[in-house]
């Protein structure tokens, strides 16, 4: 984690010296600022966005990493758009417009101090013209941009007034749209806010109908063209544009509200929304996708089918990576309610809380800890390092016992509470219930009021306080607690006495004759007052304060990041870089406070003039870790008020090392610095501080422990990471060669395309199928040819030899006194006369080559091929014609044998109808990224699926019924075709195979998508025979391959396992509609699977061996 310092200023009133700062891991906004749009510019391949936010928040991203970038505002920043890489405009509110020049961002002048929510450039203008909408005083206003400055248009005669412009979207110069809310009169005597829509048609903006179901406002609007555009809203709002008019869509797949919406094509969009609400569009319908947040999104932006963008609530990045929207920053704390300084501890030792989340700083760092399951807590109270409570919901008190957090027990409820030491301590809750601890138990004592009490506050033991709801402040004077008057019934958040006479109470904004009565009370001594401070303009929900020879100072928080220091006497506006609510805050002392608030953002404020102490220094995470030697490193991120003059890091074997141990030296200052651990033992714990001296004195990091490897090991790993130990090897080879005499080589799990083919001259140890840790093993290592002469090497672990992407070969007779045999798992995919290259995994013999290996065994040469040339060469006709066909491309003569002598030729030899073999091969071939990254569009697919099966390109008819379908689908009807079988039949006659093992391996075809391997199709033929029913068989078959995993799998969803089983049993595809009725019925139980298989089992078109495959349109 690391402290990011703003080096911004701000004055109000008394200037406050310096700005609170945010404390994060390395977020590129620390302050967590919500995010309301985000930008991609065109032509970059989507490796420069741009998002905006609160605070005159910029992040930029490089297609690497996402960074801040200047801001010259504090306010709001609602929308971003890049025309390219040299302009661009930000727009927000206080008329605050932002250009981008390529270099920085400077504002531009809009000559208006309206709120901006929107802007966007005019496609094709290149940036010559823009559009941006804002609204003040209720009326909108449209602001045009015509290369060199901003002009204003007003809406004309169809001007709605309380109109709010969240979205626009144009077209070209004279179309545009944008979309809001607006005050309707819907009768003579009222007026209803209502969803806005305005067109731009070159000359002039103007309102237009929107006759919607659903009323609300709309936020979002994307136009693809003058025919085709669609907008969103509230409650889930869709509506789409065809041209002539608006239609909203009936049965939005959500309620919640939707945000923002983004079509990179007319088939392919995306939306979202609240709650992280995240919506698809593809075409035909929007539906609903997993979201990995549950924090508001505002903006979403696509640059292909399999990258996209979106941005939210608290500094929320999420990215689509064609597959999954994968959470890059998002808050693991929704909200921090509350914060306490461990007494006697010099602000080393803090506990924050909020939900169900505690965090603690240890002097250089905050760290999670984790409470008991399901635990959730309101407030945190410190004894001593220790010692400390947490109520939670239910009263239910939770206590720290100096090394985990339990739950002590239940009693009434309590929102806050004030420890004064282990033996005594008071809790304040609902109804005004306020509890005391005497060392034993909680226990109630009498209130004087029934009103909510959320704050306490205590000069000594016979002096506390306590306020609440309704400006509810009640007094225990050592006897009883009593009522105290405050001078109206605003709520009250909280409350801090630095005496006797002198204490503030902070709490909701109160107006009064038309003046902001601020949220502040004072006690003097006698009374409450409420004093006037215009400045204060939102609640505060914290106070913190602390008696100085000159009167009391310290802090409040509040909403949107407000923070407000007293100082003789006065609150003056303080300074953060955060927009998100602060609900606690705790002073160290009077040079130094803490705050938490929203999204778990915390802010550290040190006083510029307070005495010097002792650095701020945390200590890295450990990397390279080898037998003797390891990196560690440290971050030194304040001077403490004088120079840092020393750091390094320390170590030992016992934790909390010192500079009286061993230590490295790294120069002096701030910032990050690595440091080398040498001289270690092999196999050895060791616990590493970082240091950091100034003229006050030497502090430490946090303890960071590891364990060296052991003596004389290598790391291989695919990517050369090798989990941070040294030495590392991205192939087995260069690993061998570095190992010394004795040597344990660790190879991780994954593919290594590589013939291992080396002269053993020491004795080593080969460890195959490592996980990430290296202490574990879930997987194989997959390595192509191993040819090994002398010896002996000793192998362990789970060794493949070949699979997908690798050469395959193994020669078992060059192993010399190998003992793998007893300690080892190796899986052969093939003998030593398989291919000896390497197959690439894009390709459809690589798909090949992958349902080998997930077998075990490659096949060898088909004697029914061997023994009947004629037979060969007419395969190879096939293959050949399919290749050039479907891929534009020659097999090569491996390829070739490949398909024909282990492929097709192997399910020959198992007697199975050869055309289910070549439907299978087509869809391995349509699948292959190769034949996708032809671009082929659907009416080219079909014709290739024609061309490839059919000799013969389909005609304008069987396009049309094929469009409708998917490419499984389509290869499945046209290879199942009698078309196709007799065109099969004229070519292998005579090779038809067993008509029982063609519907086995038809039932296996349509469920589980491949063939039935030899062993599974001999089990099911003699268990079938043996049986003499085939109805009793194939339903048995059948159940048996439903509850296998590699179905479930397969077809995760009732439907698809509906549309499965159609397909195993009847050789017809069960329309969509039908499947989903299906797979509600299954999902409620009124039918199961079995029944279903039971029913289907006994259809006339499982009786036809043939499969009712009459012709491939269907």
């Amino acid at each position: 984690m690391s402290l990011f310092v703003f080096l911004a200023f701000f004055s109000a009133g008394e200037a406050i010296a310096a700005c609170w700062e945010c404390w994060g891991p390395d977020l590129p906004d620390p302050c967590r600022n919500t995010l309301y749009s985000v930008a991609v510019v065109q032509g970059s391949n989507g490796n420069d966005l741009w998002a905006v936010g609160a605070k005159g928040t910029i992040l930029r991203w490089n297609g690497t990493t996402w960074s801040k970038v200047a801001s010259p505002t504090t306010e709001i920043l609602r929308s971003v758009a890049m025309a390219n890489s040299n302009l661009g405009f930000a727009v927000g509110h206080g008329g605050w417009v932002l250009k981008w020049d390529g270099t920085s961002w400077a504002k531009s002048d809009a000559k208006t101090t309206n709120w901006f929510r929107t802007v966007g450039f005019v496609p094709g203008s290149n940036g010559s013209k823009a559009w941006a909408a804002c609204d003040y005083a209720g009326v909108g206003y449209y602001m045009n941009w015509n290369g060199s400055q901003w002009d204003i248009k007003f809406g004309g005669k169809n001007q709605i007034f309380g109109t709010t412009l969240w979205g626009l979207s144009m077209i070209d110069a004279n179309n545009g749209w944008a979309v809001g809310e607006a005050l309707h009169q819907v009768s003579e005597t009222q007026l209803q806010m209502k969803g806005q829509i305005t067109r731009w048609n070159g000359a002039s903006w103007s309102g237009t109908d929107y006759p919607v179901e659903k009323e609300g406002k709309l936020y979002g609007i994307e136009m693809l063209s003058n025919n085709e555009g669609w907008l969103v809203g509230e409650k889930g709002i869709i509506a789409r544009w065809n041209g002539t008019t608006w239609s909203q869509l009936a049965g939005s797949p959500t309620e919640k509200d939707l945000r923002a919406v983004d079509l990179r094509t007319a088939s392919d969009g995306w939306a979202v929304g609240e709650e992280g609400t995240i919506l698809r569009w593809n075409g035909t319908a929007w539906a609903s996708v997993a979201s990995p947040v549950s924090y508001d999104l505002y903006g979403v932006v696509a640059m292909s089918a399999t990258d996209a963008w979106a941005v939210g609530e608290f500094g929320t990045i999420i990215r689509w990576d064609g597959t999954k929207w994968n959470k890059l920053f998002a808050p693991t704390i929704g909200k921090l309610e509350d914060i306490s300084v461990v007494p006697g501890t010099d602000g080393s030792d803090i506990w924050a809380l909020g939900g169900s989340k505690l965090v603690r700083w240890n002097g250089s760092e905050w760290q999670a800890v984790q409470g008991p399951p399901s635990s959730s807590y309101y407030a945190v109270g410190m004894v001593s390092q220790n010692d400390g409570w947490a109520p939670g919901p239910g009263g239910r008190f939770y206590r720290w016992n100096g090394s985990s957090w339990t739950l002590a027990g239940t009693w009434q409820s309590a929102y806050e509470i004030q420890m004064l030491s282990a033996n005594n301590g008071w809790a304040v809750g609902w109804s005004g219930k306020i509890q005391r601890w005497n060392g034993t138990d909680w226990s109630l004592v009498t209130s004087p009021t029934t009103t909510m009490l959320q704050a306490i506050s205590a000069v000594g033991t016979n002096d506390i306080w306590a306020a609440g709801y309704s400006g509810t402040v009640v007094r225990y004077n050592g006897t009883a607690w009593s009522i105290v008057n405050t001078p109206d019934a605003t709520g009250l958040n909280d409350v801090s006495m630095v005496s006797a006479s002198d204490g503030w109470a902070v709490g909701f904004v109160y107006y009064a004759n038309s003046q902001c009565q601020g949220p502040f009370l004072r006690w003097n001594g006698t009374s409450w007052t409420r004093p006037v401070y215009s400045q204060a303009s939102k609640t505060l929900y914290g106070v913190s304060l602390v008696q100085t020879p000159s009167g009391a100072t310290g802090w409040a928080v509040g909403d949107g990041g407000e923070v407000y220091q007293l100082k003789n006497g006065a609150w003056t506006a303080g300074c953060t870089y955060t927009a998100n609510s602060l609900y606690g805050v705790a002073l160290v002392s009077r040079y130094e406070a803490w705050a938490v608030g929203d999204g778990g953002v915390i802010l550290h404020w040190v006083d510029p003039s307070r005495p010097a102490t002792v650095p701020t220094v945390s200590t890295n995470v450990i990397s390279s870790i080898g037998d003797k030697s390891a990196t560690g490193g440290g971050n030194v991120s304040s001077t403490g008020g004088t120079s840092v003059t020393a750091r390094g890091v320390c170590w030992k074997t016992s934790q909390n090392p010192t500079k009286a141990d061993t230590c490295t030296s790294n120069g002096s200052g701030t910032g990050g610095f690595s440091s080398t651990i040498s001289g270690l033992a092999p196999s050895t714990t060791y616990y590493v501080r970082a240091y950091a001296t100034n003229s006050v004195g030497t502090a430490y990091g946090s303890n960071r422990s590891f364990t060296t490897g052991a003596a004389n090991r290598v790391y291989v790993d695919t990517d050369g990471i090798c989990g941070n130990r040294v030495p590392c090897f991205e192939t087995v080879g260069s690993g061998f060669g570095q190992a010394g005499e004795g040597a344990s080589i660790m190879v991780m799990l994954g593919n290594y395309p590589e013939s291992l083919d080396i002269v053993v001259d020491k004795q080593v140890i080969i460890n195959f199928g490592y996980d990430y840790d290296y202490a574990t093993t879930s997987g194989s290592s997959v390595l192509g040819n191993i040819i090994l002469k002398g010896g002996p090497v000793t192998f362990s672990g789970q060794l493949t030899i070949g699979g997908p992407g690798v050469a395959a070969s193994l020669n078992t007779e060059t192993f010399t006194a190998v003992s793998s045999r007893e300690t080892s798992k190796i899986l052969c995919l093939s003998p030593a006369s398989s291919p000896s290259a390497a197959f690439g995994f894009n390709t459809p013999e690589g798909a090949l080559w992958e349902l080998f290996a997930l077998r075990g065994q490659l096949p060898a040469e088909s004697t029914t091929v061997k023994d009947n040339p004629e037979l060969k060469s007419a395969l190879e006709e096939v293959v050949i014609h399919f290749y050039r066909t479907i891929l534009g491309r020659a097999p090569d003569k491996q390829t070739l044998d490949l398909w024909v002598n282990s492929y097709l030729g192997y399910f020959l030899d198992l007697d199975v109808d050869i055309s289910l073999a070549a439907g299978q091969m087509g869809r391995m071939m349509f699948r292959s990224p190769e034949y996708e990254g032809r671009n082929r569009s659907g009416a080219e697919f079909i014709t290739d699926c024609y061309s490839g099966y059919l000799f013969r390109e389909p005609n304008q008819e069987e396009i049309s019924a094929h469009a409708k379908l998917d490419m499984e689908h389509t290869t499945a009807l046209v290879s199942g075709s009698e078309e196709f079988k007799a065109l099969l039949h004229n070519g292998f006659q005579g090779f038809w195979g067993d008509p029982l093992k063609n519907q086995i391996s038809h039932i296996y075809l349509g469920l589980l998508d491949r063939l039935a391997w030899g062993d599974e199709l001999h089990y099911w033929t003699v268990r079938m025979e043996d049986i003499k029913d085939r109805r009793a068989g194939s339903q048995m078959l059948g159940e048996a391959i439903v509850e296998s995993e590699e179905f479930i799998s397969l077809h995760p969803r009732a439907s698809e396992q509906a549309e499965s089983l159609y397909l195993a049993y009847t050789g017809n595809f069960v329309s969509r509609a039908e499947a989903g009725f299906l797979g509600l019925e299954i999902e409620s139980g009124r039918l199961t699977i079995g029944e279903l298989i039971r029913f289907l089992s006994g259809t006339a078109e499982l009786n036809d061996l043939r499969f009712n495959y009459k012709n491939p349109v269907p």
